[in-house]
């Protein structure tokens, strides 16, 4: 390491890798309390730690921050908009800093560098790992039916719940307008119990704070809520935010503005919405063909008409009455998923 300036590459670029391994450690560990991939990355940390043990000590001594020219604050380096976003950059960060060592290794120790390629292509693996752990706690567990409760009181509500949570159920909403706020927040984190025990997807409709305040999984906002840009402010990119649509260009603005899913209708007409504007199957199709987000159809949709609602390409089927009103709910939710998945499978 003769030439000038390489055990201060060697220092910074080790630095920069293990700050950020360990902020990805950090985030898999206390957000996600994923065991197995914190371990992981602990192990390619401390493994990177030891391949440089005698370089750590022989850079440090040509340490010279003051004298750094790019030691200065960065704006670019400075914003995150998430937890996501964190992340990316450290992941960059990571990734950046290994070429370094692999190439600078080459100056001194083609064995060194051999290794600092294999560790990049295992940050490769735990970049994946890390993306798909993030993304896995966005959206519903399983395709299917999505289901809306009725505005009913809370024994009535927590019923209903109870009767369809061993069904093959993707999400539950809470909808309601006649609920005081407090009766509210009581009904949601009762909901909130049961679906977590089942791996259901738990929505609260309009109330951002409540849905934070209960830990649910999403909200769900319409045309006059909430703007969307303001609800990611308040959740974070971890917060699955559906938004209703009643047009095309409705659901392909709410794609641009970061929605996870949009809830498109109504498809059908229905007794739940005064005078609603029926999309109908056709509609559906086109959507379907120009919004790449998951898309719940909603409105009138019972098990007469869920097949047409699977061909045409929606990803769910949001059913209010159907369900609610049913002898046994539990049995309606198995009947619409049957019909639903048998209608995907021939697309």
């Amino acid at each position: 390491m003769k030439e000038k300036g390489v055990k201060r590459i060697i220092d910074a670029n080790l630095n920069r890798a293990c700050e950020g391994l360990r902020i990805l450690e950090d985030i898999v560990r206390f957000s996600f309390n994923d065991k197995e991939l914190t371990l992981r990355i602990k192990k390619e940390r401390h493994r990177l730690r030891e391949i440089f043990a005698q370089e750590e000590l022989e850079s440090v001594i040509e340490r010279d921050v003051d004298g750094d020219v790019g030691s200065g604050p960065s704006r670019l380096e400075e914003k995150r908009g998430n937890l996501f976003d964190i992340v990316i950059h450290n992941v960059k960060r990571v990734e950046e800093s290994l070429r370094s060592l692999e190439e600078m290794s080459k100056l001194f120790s083609v064995k060194k560098a051999q290794r600092m390629k294999l560790m990049r292509f295992k940050i490769y693996s735990i970049d994946k790992s890390v993306k798909e752990l993030c993304y896995s706690k966005k959206g519903f567990r399983r395709e299917g039916i999505y289901i809306v409760l009725p505005d009913r009181r809370k024994r009535e509500l927590l019923g209903i719940v109870k009767a369809i949570v061993d069904a093959p159920v993707s999400a539950i909403q809470l909808r309601s307008k006649s609920l005081t706020s407090l009766e509210l927040i009581e009904v949601a984190r009762s909901i909130r119990k049961i679906t977590a025990k089942k791996d259901i997807s738990f929505i609260v409709n309009d109330r951002v704070d409540i849905a934070l305040a209960v830990d649910a999984d999403g909200v769900h906002i319409g045309q006059d809520d909430i703007p969307l840009k303001d609800a990611r402010k308040l959740a974070g990119y971890l917060f699955t935010i559906g938004v209703s649509t009643h047009s095309i260009d409705e659901a392909k603005k709410a794609e641009r503005e970061g929605a996870d899913y949009v809830a498109f209708g109504s498809i059908f007409r229905t007794a739940s919405k005064p005078n609603p504007i029926v999309q109908g199957i056709g509609r559906l199709k086109k959507l379907k063909n120009e919004v790449n987000l998951p898309i719940v159809a909603i409105g009138g949709i019972t098990d007469k008409n869920i097949k047409e609602v699977s061909s045409a390409g929606a990803d769910y089927a949001a059913v209010m009455s159907y369900v609610s009103d049913a002898k046994d709910p539990g049995a309606a939710v198995r009947k619409l998923h049957s019909k639903f998945q048998k209608a995907k499978k021939g697309r």
